[in-house]
């Protein structure tokens, strides 16, 4: 085989403190290795790198440009950080002879140095390296020193990347900084037809934006919790800017007679409440896929952010091409926000009537994987083994289909929960959901939740604070944060919080449930009780802290007669 002899941009990178903590603790140096190869792996994808190799916890990979090896590694630590994983990088540039799986030359030998000579969390690069990316705005870089190494003719002048420094536009980003993102809320699109029954399809055009954008890095996408939160308010657009903390609005409306629609969109700058961009749409029905498409495109190109690596292939991707199969999707999801029987069982009819149609769409398996999920979690199935087979067969069938659906992973992480209280299980799917899809808030919530139940109260409060700020006005976020406050003592601030949500939604017993035992902890009995009057009476948890109320205020009759 002859070789191939070519410049590349080489990124060594080794695991700090691996070799003893394989000592002390097997298999969680095990479980760190997993979790580091998948950071390593869905962090390549994104920036184009190929890996070289795997030489115990080190990793050798090229780049097809240094740019696109710094920003990886940035991405990189930042999740590893994130994981509570301390990693050191080394990356240089050089004449490499790529033969047989493998790359050799000096280029490999110097990555391999720097990455030994870099600090905890940290990145050095060579002077090439450097040479690059100087003029890269938000990558910052200082000299650490020239020095000689074995084997390697010439001394090398190392730099240290300033990770902290590094400009987040660029990178893939599990926590959300809103002082270094472009950031957008997509309102529900306006029904403009004289039949109301195509609401499904103005709702289904508004989330599939959201969920195009939410894959760009750099670009804070409000969750459609938040979003629809508006649907159907007169609202001045300077004032839900403003509560959904955002920059820009996207706003329309779709009006459709036969099979001709017309879509009009207005980007919309919440300062000042000026137009950055709009158009209207006149076409075909079934050209709905293309319209998404350009709509996404000009709302990124306009808020100006970078499409970095395979970010544009992930912004246009579409799930289906069958445009029926697309509409019966989008009414079973209608129908599955109904949150009751009916409209489970509906949103079940639909969605398996989208397979029949295209059995390759993953995006409706995992969708029903969520219904049946829903309809455990609501005690409306019976919540067993064939439950969960349900759930597991859709969800991986989802997967076989697309690897990178992580709504698939945050259903199996929710039956695992759900059915077999396996929180470690759990974790391990939830973790995998977010690192596919950075930007989802529910997949960050969920995780949150599962570290909560397994005691991790502070990585439990970082993910729900994150999740807070994809999703603002999110009930469960806010409910999340409201328990973890409540199990690590603070029960004032959990009442707050809890009074926070009845004010969005004064029947949210949850809330009621969780101010009541923090009452009762700071033994305002007469108030705690109070609190239970308008929760359902016939929940075991609300039945069995009524009992315990009464004991404490020494009404044993009373007490009893509730716990019987």
């Amino acid at each position: 085989m002859p070789e191939d002899r070519r410049l590349a941009a080489i990124m060594f990178t080794d695991i700090v403190g691996y070799t003893a903590l394989m000592g002390k603790d097997e298999d969680q140096a095990f479980k760190i290795l997993k979790i580091n190869r998948e950071i390593h792996t869905l962090n390549f994808e994104r920036y184009d790198g190929t890996l070289i190799k795997e030489m115990g916890d080190g990793i050798l990979a090229s780049f097809p440009s240094t740019y696109k090896a710094v920003l990886c590694a940035i991405a990189i630590q930042e999740d590893a950080k994130f994981e509570n994983i301390s990693l050191r990088i080394g990356i240089h540039e050089g004449e490499v002879v790529f033969e047989g799986g493998d790359v050799l030359g000096d280029g490999v030998n110097v990555a391999s140095r720097l990455e030994e000579t870099a600090e905890k969390g940290g990145i050095n690069i060579s002077a090439a390296v450097r040479k690059e990316i100087k003029n890269k705005a938000g990558i910052n870089t200082k000299f650490i020193e020239e020095k000689s190494f074995k084997n390697i003719e010439e001394p090398v002048k190392i730099f240290k990347v300033y990770v902290e420094e590094a400009r987040r536009k660029e990178t893939a980003k599990i926590h959300p900084k809103k002082e270094t993102e472009s950031s957008i809320a997509v309102l529900p699109f306006v029904n403009m037809s004289e039949d109301p029954s195509q609401e499904f399809f103005c709702d289904g055009m508004s989330e599939e934006i959201i969920n195009a954008l939410s894959h760009v890095g750099g670009l804070k996408v409000i969750a459609r919790t938040s979003a629809f939160m508006f649907k159907g308010k007169q609202e001045d657009m300077r004032e839900i800017g403003k509560k959904l903390d955002v920059e820009t609005l996207l706003e329309g409306s779709v009006r459709k007679a036969g099979n001709r629609l017309r879509i009009t969109a207005q980007l919309i700058k919440v300062s000042d409440g000026s137009h950055l961009w709009s158009e209207r749409y006149d076409r075909e029905l079934t050209d709905i896929f293309a319209i998404q498409d350009e709509m996404a495109v000009a709302i990124v190109e306009n808020l100006k952010v970078s499409l970095i690596g395979k970010q544009k292939k992930a912004l246009l991707r579409r799930h289906t091409e069958n445009f029926e199969a697309n509409i019966l999707y989008l009414r079973g999801r209608k129908s599955r926000q109904q949150k009751d029987l009916e409209g489970f069982n509906n949103a079940l009819k639909f969605l398996n009537e989208a397979i029949e149609l295209d059995p390759e769409f993953s995006l409706a398996y995992a969708e029903i994987a969520f219904t049946y999920i829903l309809m455990g979690w609501f005690c409306l199935t019976l919540v067993n083994d064939e439950l969960k087979e349900k759930i597991i067969f859709h969800a991986e069938t989802a997967l076989k289909l697309d690897r990178y659906a992580s709504d698939a992973y945050i259903a199996l992480a929710l039956a695992w929960e759900l059915i077999d209280n396996n929180q470690v299980k759990a974790e391990e799917y939830a973790r995998k959901a977010t690192y596919l899809n950075p930007g989802s808030s529910e997949a960050i919530l969920e995780y949150g939740f599962i570290l909560g139940r397994m005691g991790q109260f502070k990585a439990a409060m970082d993910k729900m604070e994150s999740a807070l700020i994809l999703d603002p006005l999110s009930i469960m976020a806010n409910n999340g944060i409201g328990y973890l406050l409540f199990y690590q003592g603070q029960f004032k601030s959990a009442i707050k919080r809890m009074r926070y949500i009845l004010d969005m939604d004064p029947n949210f017993f949850p809330a009621k449930f969780i101010i009541s035992l923090s009452l009762t902890e700071l033994e305002d009995y007469q108030e705690a009780l109070k609190e239970l009057e308008n929760c359902p009476q016939t929940y075991l948890t609300v039945i069995s802290h009524l009992g315990y109320i009464y004991s404490k205020m020494n009404r044993q009759e009373e007490a009893c007669r509730r716990c019987l």
